[in-house]
């Protein structure tokens, strides 16, 4: 979700902070900012100018030479092929310096002042679609330049264009996967609320909604219109008012409405479109029009769909429906699926004078199950199955059936239907004497800080507000209390705890999970890597990027989102996407995680208890990554294969590496049955945008638990003394290093270890420590032993 930093101060008298400063409000109180993007960025030496004169090109039939005024700023003579150009245009001017596109096409690129066919020409008089601005100005066509005569005002020639537009604003950008849980941010005036909240200041709500009371909304049916409401499913329509527009004129929006649209990222299309998207935006509740002029009959129903009922979409797709689903229909035909997407046969078109405007509450559960099944995800249908305030409804019917005739003015309106939803007030016991001992710490400000929230406080019972669905436990309002008190005021110290004494107390771990507690004390505190835990999904992306075959992986029937199709299979892929998301924070990672795969044989878990049906087979890994722009591939991979020896070494594990092959390693490592470790192949690294070279490992738990002995062993000191000597030797490819080493130990019983030292290109230098359990060893020893090595290695 994008939120406009200047739409949101309409919110306020008081001035924001910045809007960095604002989106760390936002991530330490509410929800992750995942970015800010400037919308004028590529906007700057961009001014709004003048034409005083056009005249034709001596050299050239469709290019005209235009002496622009920029006011203070100067005058320019600019060569431009626009079709529409005129004399006294206010037009959008890009001067030495400034970035556009030429003719939509290919990267920006930088203005030089230039001769065009023998003229100077000292900037470039810009198309919308040159500058960036197509989704605000949608309705221009090609070589048409942008003509802002009739939207800015003369006297503001010679200003930056961002600033005439008033489009120097900053989007702030919350992962929707944030606020999953929380439909009330889904909009403007959630958002204010949460920043009213933080920030302990009033929000202008009221007079967003210009403070309409209910009372003063038509009741009950128009019998100017023909149309009435019959509503058969019940249960699943919360809510459902309807508006009967006439003499309606489809055209474009004016201007401060298609700059609303343009801020949420979408297309300006039309006054009526874009006013429901204004809607939807702003106050968090969908709408839909249809074109009263295509509705058999003059009955609308809410009503379950019918088996194998077709409807064509908006989107130009056919589904097929079925009685779980629920429709808007006439006495004909389906017009919409309800809450998701319109029905093509009853959309507005340039042609329609008279309409039918929706303002509906549908059971969320009852949207989602069919945007799901169907494939259908929407800006109504992510609201609606978010459960949205059930309340609102009544709000904007307030809001419209008093503004309408404001936003268009032409046309007459009626509000013909107006159902009401019968949700009432939600309550939950709380007890503020408690606080202090849940969080560990006084909040004294903590009744306030619910008001502030929207929340009413009668003596031990807190009324949530309508907005607030997510709310249904007293552990969801602690959250709330600590979330904007601010988790950075919470003291660092432990709760208390009585500790007891139980030998029985191990018992209820097994010894599998107290070895995985083990391992990742181990890989955390002697290793210093970090944890990682990850959903046990992959997206098609990933599989895509990754080159799985689909057939080896369990696919979800009924995926949450495109972002978890399939189970999966290894725990690499999700550390991959860790490394590229934080890539641009850390320059240096080294992560872990250890977590189950899944695959599509099947496995020794029941289903359920008592039943013969079994999962399939899933097995618990200890995956890592490794990545750090300073280091090579080679001196990470050393690295990393050092803490994956040291790893082994302290279970006393033998750790012997083949050369091997592995799902997406380049160059890699077998270690034993265990698992591999390995460099991670270019083409991924280039799909995910890593520039880093990647190392990473990856172990089957239940494997190196069998093997694993952690009995303690006494070893005595050592009696006689130890020597070392160093060799220079080359190593070809016909021989792996740990060969070579178990052959020079079987060429005498006094080569204790063999320590590889450095590495430089395909020459080893490696350490000999010769020793005897029974005599001291001279230098005429160890000579000897060398030079038998010596000979061996052929040097």
């Amino acid at each position: 979700m994008l939120y406009s930093y200047n739409w949101l101060q309409e919110y306020f008298d008081q001035e924001l902070p910045s809007a960095e400063d604002l989106a760390n409000l936002i991530t330490l109180h509410v929800a992750e900012v995942e970015s800010l993007q400037k919308v004028d960025e590529n906007l700057e030496n961009i001014y709004l100018g003048r034409i005083l004169s056009i005249k034709k090109h001596p050299q050239a039939d469709r290019l005209w030479l235009a002496k622009v005024s920029l006011g203070e700023i100067g005058e320019f003579n600019i060569v431009c092929g626009g079709i529409n150009l005129r004399k006294g245009m206010l037009v959008a001017v890009a001067i030495p310096g400034a970035k556009v596109k030429w003719h939509n096409e290919g990267d920006l690129i930088e203005i030089k002042k230039s001769k065009i066919r023998g003229e100077v020409s000292e900037g470039m008089i810009c198309a919308p679609n040159e500058i960036g601005l197509e989704k605000l100005f949608p309705e221009y066509q090609e070589k048409e330049i942008l003509d802002l005569s009739s939207i800015i005002l003369e006297s503001k020639v010679g200003n930056l264009l961002s600033s005439v537009l008033g489009i120097n604003d900053v989007l702030i950008e919350v992962e929707n996967k944030n606020i999953t849980n929380r439909p009330d941010l889904w909009s403007y005036l959630g958002l204010a609320r949460e920043i009213g909240a933080i920030l302990n200041w009033p929000i202008r709500e009221k007079k967003k909604l210009e403070a309409i009371s209910t009372n003063k909304i038509h009741q009950g049916v128009n019998r100017k219109s023909k149309f009435k409401v019959q509503i058969t499913n019940k249960n699943s329509c919360l809510s459902y008012s309807l508006f009967h527009l006439t003499n309606f004129k489809i055209s474009s929006s004016p201007f401060w409405l298609r700059k609303k649209v343009f801020l949420t990222g979408h297309h300006s299309i039309n006054n009526l479109v874009d006013f429901t998207n204004y809607i939807l935006f702003e106050f968090g509740q969908p709408m839909h029009a249809f074109d009263a002029g295509k509705i058999s009959g003059s009955t609308i129903l809410i009503r379950s769909a019918r088996d194998s009922e077709k409807v064509e979409a908006l989107n130009g797709k056919e589904y097929s429906l079925s009685r779980d689903d629920l429709v808007i229909a006439d006495q004909q035909k389906s017009l919409a699926v309800a809450g998701i997407i319109g029905g093509s046969n009853s959309a507005v078109d340039q042609n329609t004078k008279d309409v039918l405007l929706e303002i509906a509450n549908f059971n969320p559960i009852k949207i989602r199950r069919t945007s799901q099944r169907l494939q259908i995800s929407t800006d109504s249908s992510k609201r609606f199955e978010r459960n949205i305030n059930p309340l609102w409804t009544d709000k904007v019917v307030s809001y419209l059936s008093n503004n309408l005739k404001n936003i268009f003015p032409e046309c007459e309106y009626s509000l013909i239907f107006n159902k009401k939803s019968e949700g009432g007030k939600k309550k939950i016991d709380f007890d503020f004497s408690q606080l202090s001992k849940i969080v560990g710490s006084e909040i004294n400000n903590s009744q306030k800080i619910l008001e502030r929230l929207g929340f009413i406080v009668q003596d031990n019972k807190i009324i949530i507000p309508s907005w607030r669905s997510d709310i249904s436990i007293k552990e969801d309002i602690i959250e709330e209390i600590i979330k904007i008190n601010g988790l950075d005021k919470i003291s660092l110290v432990l709760p208390r705890i009585i500790l007891r004494d139980d030998d029985n107390a191990n018992q209820i771990f097994s010894r599998n999970a107290l070895f995985v507690r083990e391992i990742k004390k181990f890989f955390t505190l002697a290793l210093g890597m970090d944890e990682i835990l990850n959903y046990s999904f992959l997206s098609s992306e990933q599989i895509k990027i990754l080159n799985l075959v689909e057939k080896n992986l369990i696919k979800i029937r009924n995926p949450l989102s495109k972002n978890q199709i399939a189970l999966r299979n290894s725990l690499i892929p999700g550390l991959l996407l860790n490394l590229q998301k934080n890539q641009h924070y850390f320059k240096q990672m080294n992560i872990f995680e250890v977590g189950s795969i899944y695959f599509s044989q099947v496995g020794n878990i029941l289903a359920k208890s008592r039943s013969k049906e079994f999962l399939p087979k899933q097995e618990t890994m200890l995956s890592g990554v490794s990545t750090d722009e300073n280091k090579d591939s080679s001196e990470l991979f050393f690295e990393l294969k050092g803490k994956v020896e040291t790893f082994l070494n302290y279970w006393q594990i033998e750790s012997s590496f083949k050369n091997s092959s592995y799902l997406f390693f380049d160059q890699c490592l077998s270690v034993k049955d265990f698992g591999f470790i390995g460099t991670i192949k270019p083409e991924i690294k280039y799909h995910l945008k890593i520039n880093f070279p990647i190392i990473a490992f990856e172990f089957n738990v239940d494997r190196i638990i069998k093997a694993a002995n952690k009995e303690i062993k006494y070893i005595p000191l050592r009696k006689f003394n130890l020597i070392s000597r160093d060799l220079k030797i080359s190593l070809n490819n016909e021989i792996s290093y740990n060969d070579l080493v178990s052959q020079i130990l079987a060429q005498d019983n006094k080569i204790l270890k063999v320590e590889l030292i450095s590495v430089s290109g395909d020459s080893l230098i490696i350490r000999l420590f010769l020793g005897s359990n029974k005599k001291n060893i001279t230098d005429k020893d160890a000579n000897k032993i060398v030079k038998k090595v010596k000979s061996f290695l052929s040097l």
